[in-house]
């Protein structure tokens, strides 16, 4: 034990801001506080490692050369220079400046998708600032561009978090604590996450040929990022049959069992080179292919099947159906076979010539039509439609005659930020967010000066588009550039490209409406939601504000509910689910509920039928995040009983104008509903009624309210 005013040397490592090295002399030091001697040390070395391996700044070295103490702090200056006598004391470094690897570091729970892991903060004395997590790939099987190391970053006050990864990959997660500019040291976990269904559905079997038992098809080879492919299994039906993956059999079990379908063949990924002959009676795998009925048609479905480390997903195709070749059986000559083969040439051939006899009356008759009236053609005009016609595709107006140029996607980058994948965007390929037309919506993160802006990502390889589906890709594109930045619009950051994929980069925000709706419901004294009936209302304002600009911009949103309205954490709506904002991160969803009537009935959607949509979305706005119709649960049941005057009900906290605003957008006759501009002054006038609000949380159990899956 040192006492007060005790004259010490001691050492720091700061080699990256004083440039100090492991060893060098720091200089005389009083301290007034005692220090406790951990350890008795024959030399000065000894001391030095001794405070290292403590991860402590300061080796402390007594009077009598053996007494050892390390601490963090620096006493009052005595003497710093080496020449000058310590009151016997020498002075040496000791190397560590940075916080100690944190404690405790556990992978706690692993799936396809990722990892849930948790870690203590580090038992030494410098201050953490956050953690850095990364996360190094040392195998997949993935052939998305993965990057080797991604990055995350966490506050000091976060010790669990759960990460996305790729499913099937083994990978080296490093954890490390920052102490300003300071990197720790780092603690380890090496695991590899579950096997993941295949991401990708098989190419329905292509049959080529059929002759008697025996029918030659192509399997084509198909890419699984989850997971290896083991092989594929082949699948017989009967054309009646149901498939039910399941009980699939061989087909001697599922003979046995009354089964119509069975697994014919299973196939190593290279058997795929060669064409495939079913029913040519030979083992498989462990399976039989089976001679096929002559007197029967069959379906085929191919399924991949993964396994790995004693897990196993399988994924099936649709069933060859559409894909049929002509059957073509090998029947023996029998006069009853004759006679029918005679029987259908002779009634082809007679109706051959009636049609072609009808077509010639046809031309007889409109010439001497045309030439009995040529003399009153002077007199006659043509009414004419100039321009051209409009039709809706893809929540958008497609002008028929209106081609596209040959830079026209020259064009629309001039329009929009070009962002460097390099130096402003990282995009996390295996971190999916969900799935669009044309591709993956992966997560993202843009680097502005002295932040990082979370993103979403839409990766397009558009150089494996077709030219229609490249043609609908730019006019989706076309259609966020032109609403600009409007601040009730999901916005459009910029786009990207690297040699094979093309990213589009869109705001991301964590909440859509329908969740903020549900979150808010609570049972309080007297009211039955969080959120005020002001805030309520200024989100509808703004979402008419919105919906007011797609008109300017003639874009017809086909999918308006409140699951495609974002909110900002200022409860801003941001209107998404159109052009390439339109993508799935779930499953996907049925619209039907909010699809105006004639929409239903199937013709064009228009601007009208989006004032339909927006009546049914207020319900739903008003209702909390109710399902609109949710005790029907049939889809041809709900076309139905719109189509004979069936509506939304009014809730007993909804007063008469704001349910009148809802009867006015469901009118069966399109002109006779508002449009966006009259609609617009109509939500705002129901700020102006201070005696009446237009809706009331306040004394009402939420009967009618339910939500169902869609």
């Amino acid at each position: 034990m040192m006492v007060n005013g005790l004259l010490i040397s001691l050492f720091i490592f700061i080699e990256h801001t004083y440039g100090v090295e492991r060893g060098s002399y720091i200089g005389c030091y009083k301290y007034k506080e005692n220090l406790d001697v951990i350890v008795n040390v024959t030399n000065v070395q000894d001391c030095i490692s001794t405070c290292e391996k403590k991860y402590m700044k300061f080796a402390v070295l007594g009077n009598s050369n053996t007494s050892c103490s390390c601490s963090e702090f620096l006493g009052e200056i005595g003497s710093s220079k080496a020449s000058e006598k310590c009151i016997a004391n020498s002075v040496y470094s000791s190397k560590s400046l940075v916080p100690d690897p944190p404690k405790n570091f556990h992978v706690t729970s692993i799936t396809d998708e990722g990892v849930h892991i948790t870690w203590e903060k580090p038992d030494n004395f410098k201050e953490i600032t956050s953690y850095e997590i990364t996360a190094s790939v040392i195998h997949t099987f993935s052939q998305y561009p993965v990057q080797n190391n991604t990055v995350w970053i966490y506050s000091n006050n976060t010790f669990q978090t759960t990460l996305n990864l790729q499913s099937a990959s083994k990978y080296n997660l490093t954890i490390r604590a920052l102490s300003g500019e300071d990197i720790g040291k780092p603690a380890s976990n090496v695991f590899e996450t579950l096997l993941g269904v295949p991401d990708n559905i098989p190419y329905p079997p292509e049959i080529l040929s059929r002759k008697g038992s025996k029918m030659t098809v192509k399997i084509h080879p198909v890419i699984n990022n989850n997971g290896p492919i083991s092989y594929y299994q082949l699948v017989v039906l009967d054309k009646i049959a149901i498939f039910q993956s399941e009980f699939l059999k061989d087909y001697k079990q599922a003979l046995s069992d009354g089964l119509n379908f069975y697994i014919t063949a299973e196939l190593k990924p290279d058997d795929l080179k060669t064409d495939f002959i079913v029913g040519d009676g030979k083992f498989y795998g462990n399976y039989f292919n089976a001679p096929l009925l002559s007197s029967l048609e069959y379906n085929l479905i191919v399924g991949i099947v993964s396994s790995y480390k004693n897990q196993t997903k399988v994924a099936f195709s649709n069933s060859s159906l559409t894909n049929r070749a002509p059957l073509v059986q090998n029947y023996k000559g029998g006069s009853d076979t004759s006679t029918v083969t005679i029987l259908l040439i002779l009634g082809i051939i007679i109706l051959s010539i009636l049609l072609i006899g009808g077509v010639v009356v046809f031309f007889i008759l409109r010439k001497r039509v045309i030439h009995r009236h040529g003399h009153n053609r002077l007199n006659e005009q043509e009414l004419t439609v100039h321009g051209p016609m409009i039709t809706i595709e893809n929540s958008a107006y497609l002008p028929e005659e209106e081609q596209i140029p040959v830079n026209h996607y020259k064009n629309l980058k001039q329009k929009v930020r070009i962002l460097n994948l390099k130096d402003d965007l990282s995009v996390d390929a295996h971190s999916i967010i969900g799935q669009g037309k044309f591709g993956v919506v992966c997560n993202a993160v843009l680097k502005e000066k002295d932040s990082s802006i979370s993103l979403a990502a839409y990766t397009i390889q558009d150089k494996n588009l077709a030219p229609e589906q490249k043609k609908m890709m730019l006019k989706d594109l076309d259609m966020l550039i032109k609403c600009e930045k409007h601040e009730n619009l999901i916005e459009l950051v910029g786009t990207s490209e690297s040699s094979h994929v093309l990213y589009v980069v869109l705001k991301i925000f964590s909440t859509n409406l329908k969740q903020f709706l549900i979150s808010n419901r609570v049972l309080l004294p007297n009211r039955f939601c969080k959120v005020s009936e002001f805030q309520v209302l200024g989100i509808i304002t703004q979402i008419t504000h919105g919906l007011l600009e797609l008109e300017r911009n003639q874009i017809y949103h086909k999918q308006l509910c409140a699951r495609n309205i974002m909110l900002t954490e200022d409860l801003v709506p941001k209107i998404s689910g159109f052009g390439l904002a339109d993508y799935m991160t779930d499953k996907e969803l049925d619209y039907t509920r909010w699809t105006a009537l004639e929409a239903l009935k199937g013709q064009h959607f228009n601007s009208r039928s989006v004032i339909w949509s927006f009546g049914v979305l207020l319900w739903e706005i008003c209702a909390l995040g109710a399902t609109p119709y949710s005790n029907i649960s049939h889809k041809s049941d709900l076309v139905d009983k719109i189509s004979r005057g069936t509506r939304l009900p009014q809730l007993k906290y909804f007063n008469d104008d704001l349910y009148q605003i809802m009867l006015n957008c469901w009118q069966v006759d399109m002109g006779e509903r508002p449009n966006c501009e009259s609609l617009c002054q109509a939500i705002e006038s129901l700020e102006e009624d201070t005696i009446i609000p237009f809706i009331n949380f306040n004394f009402y159990q939420i009967i009618p309210i339910r939500t169902v899956q869609i």
